[in-house]
C-alpha cells in the first residue's frame, strides 16, 4: 500500500472520531479537526474503521460526549459536566463509562465509595480517595489516588489501562481506549506523519 493511501485510511479514522465531536459545542478540537476535515473521504476501508470503532470508547478531555460502541452518548447524563479531565498533568477518565464500554460489568458500593469491575473471572475493585486497587483479591498500589468529581469516580488513564490490560491513544486531548491494535496504530501514525 503506499504512503498515500496508508496517510488516507489514517485521517478517514480520525475523521470518524472527529465527526461525533463535532457535533458538541463542548469541544475544543479545532486545530485537530481542521486538520482532518481538510482531506477527502473516499477510503476502501471505511467499512473496517467504523467496525474498529465499534470496540473502542473514545473521549475528549472537556468533552462530554464519549463515542462507545461506535455510538455517541453523553458520559454522564445527569452531571453532564462530567468529562475527562486533567488534574495536576495527568489525564483522568471517568470509570463507569469508560470500563462498560470495554464490556465490563461496573457495580458501586456507596457504603464504601468503591467501585467494582467485573470481566468474566476478573474482578477489580477500585476504592475513591485511595491508591490501593484490589485485583481478584490482591492488592496493589497505584501512584495515583482514585477520585471523586461530583461523586463519580474518575481513575488515571494509564493505571486504568494497565489495570484492565488495554490499551490506549492519548493525543492532544483526544483518548481512544481499546483493544484494536490496528485501530489505535492507525491513530497513533496520524500524529507522526
Amino acid at each position: 500500500m503506499s504512503r498515500v493511501k496508508k496517510i488516507f485510511g489514517i485521517l478517514i479514522a480520525a475523521i470518524l472520531i472527529i465527526s461525533v465531536f463535532a457535533l458538541s459545542p463542548n469541544i475544543k478540537a479545532n486545530n485537530f479537526s481542521r486538520e482532518v476535515q481538510a482531506v477527502g473521504t473516499e477510503v476502501d476501508s471505511m467499512g473496517q474503521l467504523r467496525e474498529s470503532l465499534k470496540e473502542a470508547v473514545i473521549m475528549y478531555i472537556g468533552s462530554s460526549a464519549a463515542i462507545i460502541n461506535g455510538n455517541k452518548v453523553l458520559i454522564d447524563d445527569k452531571y453532564p459536566e462530567i468529562t475527562p479531565i486533567i488534574h495536576n498533568g495527568i489525564v483522568f477518565i471517568p470509570l463507569r463509562i469508560t470500563a462498560e464500554g470495554l464490556g465490563w460489568k461496573v457495580g458501586w458500593d456507596g457504603k464504601t465509595s468503591s467501585i467494582t469491575a467485573i470481566l468474566g473471572k476478573k474482578t477489580i475493585k477500585f476504592r475513591q480517595g485511595s491508591d490501593i486497587i484490589t485485583t481478584d483479591g490482591v492488592q496493589s498500589k497505584i501512584n495515583t489516588p482514585v477520585m471523586a468529581v461530583k461523586g463519580r469516580t474518575f481513575v488515571s488513564l494509564t493505571e486504568f489501562v494497565e489495570v484492565l490490560g488495554v490499551k490506549f491513544v492519548n493525543n492532544q486531548g483526544l483518548i481512544v481506549i481499546g483493544e484494536n491494535e490496528n485501530l489505535l496504530k492507525r491513530i497513533r501514525q496520524l500524529y507522526r506523519t
